[in-house]
């Protein structure tokens, strides 16, 4: 695998390597040694799918508050997804920035977050399925978010969403996040 974009500090993007012959393809999703590079503990605590069956689905924009951030490294396995992530680490040279990227079946492209991230996307597809690999526990009281509508944010979705849970509707503007909420870690 390789770096082919550094959204923010401490963030990449992967270009996946896949070794194909007459049986199909293997491809590496995780090496200790390679993701050594972002920091000491680099063990996956747990992986996740989240399995989509309707187009223009928005999860998000979903962090853990301090001290229990997670570091992910995210891929559409299936179908096609706009992936979002938003700088929310105090101090940061990237703080209250957004980065986007199309990620979709068979692109061999992952997106590794470190700890002060917020992610969501929107599925451009039906049936889509987003993998994750999480380094760090999850601690459901620790689970926050901010609106992906953020005016100060200006992403702008190539669709309209049009299933969106109650919780992410109502998550508060990155302006108004508590300081308790804001990512300590630099």
């Amino acid at each position: 695998m390789k770096i082919i974009d550094r959204p923010f500090p401490d963030a990449a993007l992967l270009e996946l390597e896949p070794f194909g012959d007459e049986r199909g393809s293997f491809v590496r999703i995780f090496d200790r040694k390679f993701f050594s590079h972002f920091g000491d503990d680099v063990s996956v605590d747990h992986t996740a799918e989240s399995i989509n069956p309707q187009k223009f689905t928005l999860r998000g924009l979903h962090f853990q508050k301090p001290p229990y951030e997670e570091r992910k490294l995210v891929r559409c396995i299936k179908g096609e997804i706009f992936d979002v992530a938003v700088d929310i680490r105090k101090g940061s040279p990237t703080q209250g920035k957004h980065y986007h990227l199309t990620l979709k079946e068979g692109d061999a492209l992952a997106l590794y977050l470190p700890k002060g991230i917020a992610h969501g996307f929107l599925t451009l597809t039906e049936n889509s399925v987003v993998s994750y690999h999480l380094f760090d526990p999850y601690h459901a009281p620790a689970a926050s978010g901010i609106r992906y509508d953020d005016p100060d944010l200006a992403i702008t979705w190539p669709g309209v969403p049009q299933l969106v849970n109650e919780r992410d509707q109502n998550w508060p503007l990155l302006k108004d996040l508590s300081l308790d909420e804001r990512s300590q870690f630099q």
